[in-house]
């Protein structure tokens, strides 16, 4: 039986926390299951948020989320209050599906914004089978309608700031596309220097949201160089004062652009600042040691090193000993001690077994989709919501092109620096034109691999006239990572044995015997998986000794 009733809030004084009032009104209902039901920006896909559970008299948060497609609703009764936007009371029978199947009975409270637009749902949930209709006149209860109207107030404040949120991961995805537009070299550089100051702050000790902070001021702390013309941005040669005045207006431009955004003053303050030197030398404001904002001061370490690591279309990328001599030659005069200590740490420290790192909060990834018929490779923003993540592109059409029935597999790669990569296998829950909700991430542990952070070059030899000079970013006893200039390699066989020639600085040359295991672009590198064929144990141990011989070195010139 299906009955609606026209409910109207009245505008009472809320309490101050949504989940204790969820659990509230399942109380008074004497319901066994209460959450609340968003519904994604463009109504085709709903998902649970707060969803609590009744076991033992108490109400414990549920772990599961609700994802579904609504077009698949049909034969739902939320249908029916997806229709109407009124309140929804449904006692099971065999009219309509249930949204939980084990339902005997739902109730739908709709959550509407300032301008009456559907945008959630509380929804109650009972599992116990009674001979008991559905109370219309409970809903009428003061207690139980003053719990309704606090939800209702709060859930407009969390909407709010989730419509902020979402606005700004969208100029974000913007910039990025813009970006990639412009200055195909620059795409990954905000996001190298949010991981840099991300660990710095971390290594600092810093806050959890002075952390946050830190990460997002790192993305948009180049944002304002859309307004900075291609020319200038990629010109091979050197600027002149015109143009490198040009160049300097960009922390400007930045701050201005993100201080029209509520609530994101302070990243403005810390974007502006950016470029300014630890003795007063720097721009636009000739600040000086601490007057300097701190996250300011370590955005402009993690920019300085992600631009001497990484290659340009005017320059090639510098090694590590370089940078460390750098970092080190300016330390106290254009860089802050402590924040420049901590990035020493960080580089000294960079020979690591391939671990699992926690995802940030906006990451431009790269999802690949294996299907029957082919490997796709998509480039784009990975977002994070409660339910998973989102992955936004304009550049490919889903719908069009792929069929979620032909899906073998699918993974992201998240550049967390030029010599890097973070994979991830991953569940496609949803797909619309040109974004895919990813849920149930599981690292991919590369056993025995390093990722390393300085060059180590090898040559890859297809055959005698087909070789390629590569970079190999991770390492290990039985594979190794390696990367190439985006469509360097026009094409592989898959399974074919092929050589690699890896040489050491210290003029050791390892050949090893591999395949080719699978290819992925992020950024303007194409990145290569490749597994030793019948590698013999004393190539294995010359591996590691050189590896570690490697840092040895590195922390050496570090205490010089």
């Amino acid at each position: 039986m299906v009955t609606f009733y026209d409910y109207k809030s009245s505008n009472l004084d809320a309490c101050s926390d949504i989940d204790k009032c969820l659990k509230k009104l399942c109380t008074l209902m004497n319901f066994q299951i209460i959450g609340i039901i968003t519904f994604s920006d463009h109504k085709k896909m709903l998902y649970s948020e707060r969803m609590f559970i009744q076991f033992k008299n108490k109400y414990k948060k549920s772990k599961k989320y609700i994802i579904r497609e609504i077009s698949s609703l049909k034969d739902y009764a939320i249908n029916l209050f997806l229709d109407k936007k009124q309140v929804l009371l449904y006692s099971k029978d065999s009219s309509y599906a249930t949204l939980i199947p084990e339902a005997n009975s739902e109730i739908y409270i709709p959550l509407l914004g300032d301008d009456e637009t559907l945008n959630g749902a509380v929804y109650l949930c009972s599992i116990t089978k009674t001979d008991e209709k559905l109370d219309l006149m409970a809903l009428e209860k003061l207690r139980v309608k003053n719990v309704i109207d606090s939800i209702n107030r709060l859930y407009k404040i969390i909407y709010l700031i989730s419509e902020k949120r979402r606005f700004v991961f969208s100029i974000i995805n913007t910039f990025s596309e813009i970006t990639r537009e412009k200055d195909f070299f620059m795409l990954l550089h905000p996001y190298h220097v949010a991981n840099f100051s991300k660990e710095i702050a971390t290594r600092m000790d810093l806050s959890d949201e002075l952390i946050r902070m830190t990460y997002l001021s790192g993305i948009l702390h180049d944002i304002g160089k859309i307004y900075i013309s291609e020319a200038i941005l990629n010109k091979k040669g050197p600027l002149t004062e015109k143009e490198f005045n040009v160049i300097k207006s960009h922390s400007i431009y930045s701050s201005n652009l993100i201080k029209n955004i509520t609530e994101l003053d302070d990243i403005a303050k810390i974007v502006r600042h950016h470029h300014e030197s630890y003795d007063g030398t720097g721009y636009p404001d000739n600040l000086k040691g601490e007057d300097i904002p701190l996250i300011s001061r370590i955005i402009k370490v993690a920019d300085s090193v992600d631009a001497m690591l990484s290659p340009r279309s005017y320059k090639k990328s510098k090694d590590i000993n370089y940078v460390i001599s750098e970092l080190r030659k300016y330390k106290g005069i254009i860089y802050d001690p402590k924040v420049t200590d901590s990035m020493l740490d960080i580089l000294t420290g960079r020979l690591k077994p391939s671990q699992n790192t926690h995802l940030n909060a906006i990451n431009w990834s790269t999802l690949t989709i294996t299907t029957n018929k082919e490997i796709y490779s998509i480039e784009g923003s990975l977002i994070k919501y409660k339910i998973g993540y989102l992955f936004k592109t304009d550049k490919f059409n889903f719908i069009k092109n792929i069929d979620k029935s032909d899906i073998l597999a699918s993974n992201i790669y998240i550049s967390e620096s030029t010599n890097e990569i973070i994979e991830y296998k991953v569940k496609i829950e949803y797909i619309s034109e040109n974004e895919i909700l990813l849920s149930d991430f599981k690292y991919v542990v590369y056993q025995d691999s390093f990722n390393i952070f300085w060059d180590l070059k090898a040559e890859l030899q297809f055959d005698t006239y087909n070789t390629h000079d590569v970079e190999i970013c991770k390492i290990g006893g039985n594979t190794l990572m390696f990367y190439v200039p985006i469509n360097s390699i026009k094409h592989y066989e898959k399974d074919k044995i092929i050589n690699l020639k890896i040489f050491f600085e210290d003029d050791t040359i390892i050949d090893i015997s591999g395949k080719i295991l699978q290819n992925f672009n992020v950024g303007d590198f194409s990145y290569y998986d490749f597994a030793y064929v019948n590698i013999l144990p004393k190539n294995k141990d010359e591996i590691f000794r050189q590896l570690f011989r490697h840092q040895i070195q590195l922390k050496n010139l570090y205490n010089k």
